[in-house]
């Protein structure tokens, strides 16, 4: 967004935070370490209802949506002759959180 960055942060314990980083007029993140007394880092919102950790997070502001994927399982086809693995699918689960930024 024109006055901002925004960064998720997740953690194994499946608590998944929204932060809001400002920018000073350069248009380069503020230094945490400048003696302006301004927040840089905002915390918008947490989401804590997720069943499994993870593994990927896409933001659109524009269309004011984030996008989690979380593991579930891998399943294995296995050869009854053999018992070797034929095949393998990974299950991921696409969760959409709308009206994430207003």
């Amino acid at each position: 967004d024109s006055i901002g960055y925004i960064l998720v942060t997740d953690s194994r314990d499946i608590t998944c935070v929204n932060w809001y980083l400002l920018l000073n007029d350069n248009r380069h993140i503020i230094n945490i370490n400048d003696q302006d007394t301004t927040s840089i880092i905002i915390l918008e919102m947490t989401l804590n209802s997720h069943t499994a950790e993870i593994t990927c997070v896409c933001v659109s502001s524009e269309f004011d949506r984030c996008y989690f994927e979380i593991y579930v399982r891998t399943l294995r086809s296995t050869n009854a002759s053999n018992g070797e693995t034929e095949s393998t699918l990974s299950v991921v689960i696409r969760l959409i959180i709308e009206d994430m930024f207003k």
